[in-house]
């Protein structure tokens, strides 16, 4: 399991394509639950999903924190959590499973500035923020750009 590193380095290049593997993580501490690709279904043994990002278990009342700087393109709601995606140029992050949001479709956002408040379960009371790398239309592996 990879461990979160939130800390922001100053030194980061000024275009998002140049940071693979230098990102701040978007929460302060946690680690990967469900990685990138083809997972098992966790009650179905036949069955296998494929995520499109990386799930990170953290504290409850935990931020999203944006990895770099931006402009917040869309604001979502699934019908029980909200989705922020900023785009970095050619770039985009998303944000997913959030209960409350800080920022507006057209904001500037900075590297390590709150974006929303992750969801926690109220049945299993666990707080998992969902997070994505897009290269245009093409979905990445997100723990390859993270630090």
């Amino acid at each position: 399991r990879r461990k979160a590193d939130a800390s922001i380095d100053m030194s980061l290049s000024a275009t998002f394509e140049n940071n693979k593997g230098r990102l701040p993580w978007p929460v302060a501490s946690g680690v990967v639950t469900k990685r990138y690709g083809n997972n098992p279904h966790p009650t179905q043994p036949k069955v296998v999903t494929f995520n499109n990002g990386i799930d990170i278990a953290t504290e409850q009342g935990a931020n999203a924190l944006c990895v770099f700087d931006g402009q917040v393109s869309t604001i979502f709601n699934t019908g029980s959590t909200n989705v922020v995606m900023v785009r970095h140029g050619l770039y985009f992050t998303l944000y997913a499973n959030l209960d409350k949001v800080y920022v507006k479709a057209g904001d500037k956002v900075r590297t390590g500035e709150k974006i929303g408040l992750v969801h926690t379960g109220a049945t299993d009371n666990v707080t998992i923020l969902h997070f994505e790398v897009w290269n245009d239309k093409n979905n990445t592996n997100p723990e390859g750009w993270l630090r």
